[in-house]
């Protein structure tokens, strides 16, 4: 069944495991997945033709991104392991292995829904509410809003450390679970290798400002800071990080979202 709409569904026919993560029995979280009713799924996101619902699977809280794989193009990407949901996985455990939070992959397979071919790409869902929900929310006190500040700080040093850099570090795309806990990060697709490090975190840095800006809900200069001055090494380095990342955010035409990550999907 597909929602109203053509929102996808998991493969339930030609079935094919592509990646599974180490430990995870397989036989369990294949039947697992087959035993969801996926139509009645929480239906998270949906985006050019892409799903992201969240189901029980096998006992697991388990969030499914289901992506086509039709056209010649997406077919020899598949071939060649360089779909969404390779590179995913890959660049998953690549952050994982830094001991940087990630939305654990269990298992990533493919096959057709409808005679559609899809490829499904089951993580463990990441408990909590995503950045961009406690920006709007205004919920936190003060000091809970300092100390998640400067997990997500943190996590940018972290992150360039390792020398690594995500293309799309939006606050859509990190769940917090709590003050002062490093955030999970639930799209990895767009992990490159880190250009400079000045650079990787201004980039960074401009994601994380820009999404709720365009939404109205700008993060508070002070926020901005306690995240930066976490990030980097002096306080001259975040000043000048500061200046250059708010002249850059103010320089884009138009920051709106294409899509409202705080607006959820109708099922139908």
């Amino acid at each position: 069944m597909l929602y109203a709409g053509g929102v996808l569904m998991p493969p339930d026919t030609n079935c094919r495991v592509v990646r599974c993560a180490e430990g995870v029995d397989l036989h369990r979280i294949s039947a697992g997945i087959r035993d969801v009713v996926w139509s009645e799924a929480d239906l998270l996101k949906v985006t050019r033709g892409s799903a992201v619902l969240r189901a029980k699977v096998a006992g697991v809280d388990s969030v499914a991104k289901v992506m086509p794989i039709g056209g010649f193009k997406r077919r020899l990407q598949a071939i060649l392991g360089r779909t969404q949901g390779d590179r995913t996985f890959r660049c998953a455990e690549k952050l994982m292995q830094a001991q940087i939070r990630v939305a654990e992959p269990l298992v990533l397979i493919r096959g057709k829904h409808e005679g559609r071919r899809v490829e499904c790409l089951l993580m463990r869902a990441a408990p909590g509410q995503t950045l961009l929900e406690l920006i709007a929310s205004n919920d936190l006190t003060a000091s809970e809003e300092h100390r998640v500040a400067r997990a997500v700080g943190r996590q940018l040093k972290a992150l360039v450390e390792a020398k690594l850099f995500n293309r799309d570090h939006k606050p859509s795309n990190l769940i917090v679970t709590g003050p002062g806990v490093q955030p999970a990060m639930v799209d990895t697709v767009a992990i490159l290798p880190a250009p400079a490090r000045m650079r990787a975190l201004k980039r960074m840095l401009e994601a994380l400002v820009t999404e709720p800006t365009g939404l109205g809900r700008p993060p508070r200069r002070t926020l901005a800071m306690r995240t930066i001055r976490s990030a980097v090494q002096t306080k001259d380095e975040a000043r000048r990080l500061y200046v250059e990342v708010a002249r850059a955010v103010r320089a884009k035409r138009d920051i709106r979202p294409k899509h409202n990550p705080l607006a959820r999907p109708l099922a139908g």
